[in-house]
């Protein structure tokens, strides 16, 4: 055993939401990767709004996700929805995702993969699927923070209890 084995750390790659030429953009790309590497250690960090960002609307993640499961450590939950102007965060179950269809296939599996919720509320793209942080406008009052994160995570655990 040696000693990075001891210590029981993990690394998970992120698939981007942003940008082109990544290093892998969905599910199956990230399997090729972490096949490559081939490293128990490395793992998948997989984000279902990143894979729709940067697939320019072409990948569906409730289908993506499924690719990339034995090699996943761990999700990123985010949501986007569609204005007239570009995609804006919002919370949980709210947007684009499939979040339904997500959570209905991961109840009915026997894994056990953490998922944290990421709302980079001052994140958005414009039309074009182009990153831009919003960093000039203040941040939204806690208040609000608290309402989109008390909303993500009682749709959540909605859909992971429904049945």
């Amino acid at each position: 055993m040696c000693i990075r084995d001891s210590i029981d750390i993990y690394v998970g790659l992120e698939n981007p939401g942003a940008g082109e030429n990544n290093i892998f953009g969905n599910g199956e790309e990230g399997v090729e990767l972490i096949k490559r590497i081939g490293s128990e250690r490395i793992k998948i960090n997989y984000d279902f709004a990143n894979a729709y960002m940067y697939s320019k609307a072409m990948i569906k993640p409730e289908d993506d996700f499924k690719e990339a499961l034995p090699y996943t450590i761990h999700f990123h939950l985010k949501d986007v929805v569609k204005y007239k102007d570009g995609f804006y965060l919002t919370k949980i179950g709210a947007g684009i995702i499939n979040y339904e269809a997500i959570f209905g296939e991961l109840k009915n599996l026997d894994i056990n993969i953490p998922m944290s919720i990421e709302l980079p509320l001052r994140f958005k793209w414009d039309l074009k699927y182009n990153f831009i942080s919003d960093k000039l406008n203040a941040p939204l009052p806690i208040t609000q923070i608290n309402s989109i994160i008390s909303d993500s995570l009682e749709y959540i655990n909605r859909m992971l209890i429904k049945s």
